[in-house]
């Protein structure tokens, strides 16, 4: 089974309708349609990325889904993301997914980098 399968299971127990559920690498949007669909229309997901290209799919994929209304995407570095969401969002998190590396048919040299990442990490928890 690989990683992701894996990491959407364990992540899928602590996911309700109406939870709130974090994406620090949105990516091609693949980990934000799966948190969207658990969250649910009464959920929420915040959806980040720096890469343009990275928000635009995840938007298509998360429109041809019809799971638009539950996600919020903001364009940022995801060490950034408690600037981003809403007041009344933080300590009802339930859930947070990161896939690092690089962006798939992208620029290559452009992948997250060990200080955001662990800023991010930290301010999740």
């Amino acid at each position: 089974m690989r990683l992701v399968k894996q990491a959407q299971e364990f992540i899928s127990k602590y996911l309700s309708s109406g939870a709130i559920a974090l994406d620090l690498t949105c990516g091609n949007g693949k980990d934000t349609l799966f948190l969207a669909k658990k969250v649910g229309n009464n959920g929420l997901v915040y959806a980040i990325d720096i890469q343009q290209k990275a928000l635009e799919e995840t938007k298509k994929s998360l429109t041809h889904e019809g799971c638009m209304n539950q996600t919020t995407i903001i364009s940022t570095c995801h060490s950034e993301f408690p600037r981003h969401i809403h007041p009344k969002s933080k300590g009802r998190i339930s859930a947070v997914m990161l896939n690092l590396g690089y962006l798939p048919k992208a620029i290559r040299e452009r992948i997250t980098q060990p200080e955001t990442t662990r800023a991010a990490i930290s301010h999740a928890y």
